[in-house]
């Protein structure tokens, strides 16, 4: 059986200066008491193909990687320490704006996990503007 644990990210425009264009961003992502993943899967499902950086047998997959993202994506932590599956983008372009998901696939689990309530964002940033800003909000898919 596999275990599915998913987290969706959203980058939104703000009046906040967080990352500028050509630097690097973290996206956080820790799933704390789960076992070794098998498989780690950040996507944006409204690019296609969708993946932006496929974990699996302890090296990068890039063989179904959006171009866009070749050579700008890895683990924070390829060991995956305390469940941290973080992405670090580098290079930031404004077209990396978007919706980021998060999947951890594991061994040994019958039900897919729920991580907090659906639709919740951890924070809540004020709309504003044209700057390019990018600022990440978290929150849960099933």
């Amino acid at each position: 059986n596999l275990q599915v644990l998913e987290i969706e990210f959203l980058f939104l425009r703000t009046k906040h200066h967080l990352t500028v264009p050509a630097q690097s961003v973290s996206l956080p992502c820790r799933l704390p008491n789960i076992k070794p993943a098998v498989v780690v899967q950040w996507t944006r499902p409204d690019l296609e193909p969708e993946d932006v950086l496929l974990f699996r047998d302890e090296q990068p997959d890039p063989e179904n990687q959006h171009p866009s993202f070749r050579k700008r994506v890895e683990l924070q932590d390829r060991r995956m320490k305390d469940g941290d599956v973080s992405l670090l983008l580098s290079n930031v372009r404004t077209s990396d704006s978007g919706k980021y998901e998060c999947r951890v696939f594991q061994r040994e689990a019958t039900v897919m996990n729920r991580i907090g309530d659906k639709g919740q964002p951890w924070r809540s940033p004020t709309l504003t503007g044209n700057e390019p800003d990018l600022l990440p909000a978290m929150r849960t898919r099933l």
